[in-house]
């Protein structure tokens, strides 16, 4: 549970720009209402073009899909989203093969190392083919010319990313903001140029925030839930230390009882280092078994906690 709760507050931590990363929401003005993660792209040139504060913009979508073919196999539909080609600059991906170029190509297509092993198995799948089927829209055929490393603690979750900006008028916006910049005034900055349409505003959170957001799941990033990781972690700590009493608790009793065994021993001759090797040799046995007994159940039981909370982590 602790290993869990790390894990979900760690979430890019190796990300350099992380601190830099701003989620934009739009909603009402009297922040009473629902709200939901869109921005048109003419506003977020805008803020780009306008905002000295603005270094950088990525906005990002899912199309519907019904399924995608490969080599006349057809696959239950993957996470693709439609990036823009500051995707790199944002989160630091690493290209297990070919290169970010592929987004200045909107019939290429980068997948993920885990989707290019599905789809290809352990062939390199730089040149094949896939076909996309959307629901609301035409099967087109992707090159593939990229393939994203794995990256432990990703805040956004996907199985293939394409870039086709003629195809999208908004969607999901991220802002890198330069370091140093107060979030609150810049807000306020842009609220008074009044972008956003009648009685709607735009809210801006950090990353962190981001995250936390009740509807954040809808919006392929990692959704975190603080509640329950307190209650995890409060659960764990508890936990700890019923362990430590009951432990506690029984080596108090094993002390009595030895102490009892050894008045006995001396009584039949036995020498002070045989009695302290017999106490050492008692007390280390214990502990080790306990121990290797702990690990055999960690490792059987982490995968299946895995699967509950639907997070790899590492113990």
């Amino acid at each position: 549970l602790i290993s869990f709760v790390s894990y979900e507050y760690g979430i890019e931590k190796n990300n350099p720009n992380r601190d830099q990363l701003v989620w934009v929401m739009q909603g009402s003005s009297d922040d009473s209402g629902s709200k939901w993660a869109f921005m048109k792209k003419e506003i977020a040139g805008q803020l780009k073009q306008k905002y000295p504060e603005v270094e950088d913009v990525l906005q990002f979508g899912s199309p519907f899909i019904k399924y995608v073919e490969v080599n006349n196999q057809k696959f239950d539909a993957p996470v693709i989203l439609n990036v823009d080609a500051s995707f790199p600059s944002f989160f630091p991906f690493e290209l297990l093969y070919g290169s970010w170029n592929a987004f200045n190509n909107p019939n290429s297509i980068l997948l993920s190392e885990k989707q290019a092993q599905l789809f290809f198995g352990d062939e390199n799948p730089i040149g094949k083919q896939i076909r996309i089927s959307e629901v609301f829209g035409n099967d087109n055929d992707y090159t593939v010319e990229g393939v994203i490393k794995n990256r432990e603690q990703s805040g956004i979750a996907f199985d293939a990313l394409f870039c086709n900006p003629d195809t999208k008028d908004g969607g999901n916006t991220f802002l890198k903001l330069a370091k140093g910049t107060n979030l609150q005034q810049f807000e306020q900055k842009v609220r008074k140029e009044k972008l956003a349409a009648k009685d709607k505003v735009y809210y801006f959170y950090d990353f962190d925030d981001a995250l936390s957001f009740e509807n954040s799941r809808h919006t392929k990033l990692h959704s975190r839930k603080d509640t329950l990781l307190l209650i995890g972690f409060i659960s764990a700590i508890l936990v700890l230390l019923i362990a430590i009493f009951n432990y506690v608790n029984l080596s108090f009793s094993r002390v009595l009882q030895q102490v009892r065994t050894l008045h006995t021993q001396k009584l039949m001759g036995a020498k002070p280092v045989d009695v302290r090797w017999q106490i050492f040799l008692d007390t280390f046995l214990t502990v080790f078994i306990s121990f290797v007994l702990a690990m055999f159940l960690m490792h059987d039981l982490l995968p299946v906690f895995k699967q509950v909370v639907a997070v790899d982590f590492s113990s």
